[in-house]
């Protein structure tokens, strides 16, 4: 079972990696946020911030925005993982 949802980390991980040259960053952060859902401690998305505000052109600041947008979504989901009860 842990194999496999490694695995399937892996593949989102990298999917997650290239939506950030082939789709609008809105979309990107969309699919990160719902990987963010999925998988407990997902710190893959502080790097998926950074490089979002790296590679989207916006000005000089967009990569410290985009990484302060990443902790706060991880701050968040965390706590919010943590309040609700999943039924299973």
């Amino acid at each position: 079972m842990n194999n496999k949802k490694t695995y399937i980390r892996i593949v989102v991980d990298l999917f997650l990696f290239l939506s950030i040259f082939l789709f609008p960053w809105w979309f990107a952060s969309a699919l990160a946020i719902v990987a963010l859902a999925y998988f407990s401690s997902f710190y893959e998305i502080l790097f998926f911030g950074f490089f979002v505000g790296v590679f989207s052109g916006y000005g000089p600041n967009a990569p410290i925005y985009c990484s302060i947008a990443a902790i706060l979504a991880l701050c968040l989901a965390t706590v919010m993982k943590q309040r609700l009860i999943f039924s299973k």
